[in-house]
């Protein structure tokens, strides 16, 4: 067990300032005007918003590494709130940074460049996620 957590860090600390975000990636959803009933995202379709996110986690902690590197600050640290509007298109339609502490204006953009480029599942109406990231160093 402890080879295989080792194993899993090592990426990490090769990539450069070796700083590590601790995520809370469970989403908060509720569309735009609160659904009707019986028109509520069912389990699946949550599950896979989240096996999504939980996929592009490696691009969210490149984009903060970067920032770290960019700033030259190996002790960069703070929480930000995603929000992402997903459409019926299997793609975010909006995506913002609603909260930050990390007065990062690249690292925001970074981070809503590469959840553009996700590929969320199909959904029936358009849906608000929304995902607080905690930054820290993983030194």
């Amino acid at each position: 067990m402890k080879i295989r957590s080792l194993l899993f860090s090592l990426p990490l600390l090769w990539m450069g300032s070796c700083a590590k975000p601790t995520p809370r990636p469970i989403p908060t959803s509720h569309t735009s005007p609160p659904p009707a009933k019986g028109q509520a995202l069912t389990p699946d379709q949550m599950e896979q918003v989240q096996r999504t996110i939980n996929v592009g986690m490696p691009t969210i902690i490149r984009c903060y590494t970067d920032e770290a590197e960019r700033q030259n600050n190996r002790k960069l640290k703070g929480s930000l709130v995603v929000k992402i509007l997903i459409g019926t298109a299997m793609a975010a339609t909006d995506v913002q940074i609603s909260e930050s502490t990390l007065n990062a204006p690249s690292l925001n953009e970074c981070i809503i460049s590469v959840v553009r480029n996700w590929e969320f599942p199909r959904l029936a109406k358009p849906a608000w996620f929304t995902f607080p990231y905690d930054f820290s160093p993983g030194y």
